[in-house]
């Protein structure tokens, strides 16, 4: 789990909220609240309200990591490429071409030529 500490969002003239609730998990100001969902810890990382303990941090990207890493043999194992379409614009074979037949009503006859 890493720990996430929400700063508040208090101005130079007006205090902030005590406490502020994301994804149904209570922040009080400046407590560090311990998390395990990767979208709420990505999120954090990008949000200047947020700070994410940065000794938690690295063994969180390496948790992170290992379970995208999963995910994605997951992904792959139940992907099944025998039913995935070819859309590459080439056939996978030669196609034969017919000769034109002559056509009759031009007069030309093929076997006197």
């Amino acid at each position: 789990m890493i720990s996430i500490t929400w700063l508040g969002e208090d101005t130079e003239t007006e205090a902030g909220p005590s406490f502020v609730i994301w994804n149904g998990v209570k922040f009080p100001k400046g407590e560090a609240v311990q998390v395990a969902d990767a979208y709420m810890v990505a999120g954090a990382r990008d949000n200047r309200f947020f700070r994410v303990d940065e000794e938690e941090r690295k063994r969180g990207q390496a948790q992170e990591a290992e379970i995208e890493k999963q995910e994605t043999e997951k992904q792959e194992e139940a992907f099944d490429y025998s039913k995935a379409e070819n859309k590459s614009g080439y056939s996978p074979k030669k196609q034969k071409r017919k000769k034109p037949k002559p056509n009759p009503t031009d007069g030309h006859d093929p076997t006197n030529a």
